[in-house]
C-alpha cells in the first residue's frame, strides 16, 4: 500500500507488531489522539494521526482484552470497527 511506502520510517508502522504490549506501543508512538472501547469485540483502539508532506492520515492500533496489539492499520477506528461488522 503507498501509505506504507509513505511512512516508513514511522515507528508505529514499522516497529509495533502483534502481541505487542499497550506501554510498548505507547513508548514507540506516543500519546493516541483519542482511545475508544472496541464494539466489535472486547479491547481498545488508539487512533493516531501521522503527517507527511502537510497531509494527515489516521492510523490506529487495536488491543485485546490482555492490552495486546491483534491489528494495526490506516483506518480511523469508527472506519476500522465498521469494516468488521
Amino acid at each position: 500500500p503507498l501509505d506504507r511506502v509513505t511512512y516508513p520510517g514511522e515507528p508505529l508502522v514499522k516497529d509495533v507488531k502483534h502481541g505487542m504490549s499497550q506501554e510498548r506501543v505507547l513508548a514507540l508512538g506516543g500519546e493516541p489522539s483519542s482511545v475508544t472501547p472496541r464494539t466489535a469485540r472486547p479491547g481498545l483502539c488508539q487512533e493516531y494521526v501521522l503527517y507527511h508532506d502537510g497531509h494527515e492520515t489516521p492510523y490506529y492500533v487495536t488491543f485485546d482484552s490482555s492490552g495486546h496489539v491483534d491489528g494495526k492499520g490506516f483506518l480511523t477506528c469508527a472506519q476500522m470497527e465498521e469494516n468488521q461488522r
